[in-house]
């Protein structure tokens, strides 16, 4: 007899992809000075691939009166993709 387990995942986040050729801490600069936001640099983030290790640039602000985070991460660095298969994104916005 077999049985199937099935799962939905849910996500209570909003993920945005941008293009961009600016430095991601330009970039943070330029969505703090339009949002109002206060992104700042926090470590970044290491991830181990097939392919090798890559460090990531993560920016994040936590906006604790409305319960919201916001986070800028890079996709594209000189030593790979995050997210291969979004090649033509360069950061991510995760709200």
């Amino acid at each position: 007899m077999k049985h199937h387990l099935s799962v939905e995942l849910e996500f209570d986040f909003l993920l945005f992809g941008l293009s961009c050729h600016e430095k991601e801490y330009r970039l943070a600069w330029f969505i703090n000075k339009a949002l109002g936001l206060l992104l700042s640099c926090e470590d970044d983030l290491k991830v181990s691939q097939k392919s090798g290790e890559s460090s990531h640039a993560f920016y994040r602000y936590v906006d604790e009166e409305n319960e919201l985070q916001f986070v800028l991460l890079q996709n594209r660095t000189s030593e790979g993709w995050l997210l291969p298969e979004f090649k033509e994104i360069d950061y991510f916005i995760k709200v």
